[in-house]
């Protein structure tokens, strides 16, 4: 796993950093090292954006790290991570997202995702207080989940949301 500049840059400029998965995100400067050189713990995470290649073809700068991953914080500070391939990535991001959602999600994590997330709301059986749900964005497909009685989910299509309000 490679963690990136928070900015897209030439794939020289990149950090090369060991990093596993506990109850926090652990950085290390190899894999021999024993003391982490940073964490990320997952009550900070507020969101994972997936970014995946659209074709082979593509090729920049960065094509060593086609598949990268970018973690937001509560902090607004974000993280960026490379792998080399599309299982390395589903597996690192599955693994983070069940770090930090709900229990009740974690079934839904092992498919393709573009954003996972914490989402504020009000409801209408209370609109006097925010709750704390969930969302999934695959392509144009926002997925809610909250857990006021249980989980539910609302699916809604955004391409068809946004023809309706043109």
């Amino acid at each position: 796993m490679t963690k990136l500049p928070s900015s897209k840059k030439c794939k020289d400029e990149f950090q090369k950093q060991w990093c596993s998965l506990d109850r926090s995100l652990l950085f290390y400067e190899t894999d021999k090292s024993t003391e982490p050189i940073g964490k990320i713990e997952m009550n900070d995470i507020v969101c994972i954006g997936v970014s995946r290649p659209q074709s082979l073809a593509n090729s920049g700068p960065t094509d060593r790290f086609r598949y990268t991953f970018e973690i937001f914080l509560t902090s607004e500070k974000l993280f960026q991570f490379g792998t080399d391939n599309p299982d390395s990535l589903q597996m690192w991001t599955s693994s983070v997202a069940k770090g930090f959602t709900g229990l009740s999600l974690h079934s839904l994590l092992n498919c393709h995702f573009d954003r996972i997330g914490k989402l504020c709301y009000k409801s209408m059986r209370n609109p006097g207080q925010w709750h704390e749900g969930w969302f999934i964005l695959n392509k144009s497909n926002l997925k809610f989940y909250s857990e006021e009685g249980g989980l539910e989910e609302e699916i809604v299509n955004l391409k068809r949301l946004q023809e309706l309000s043109e």
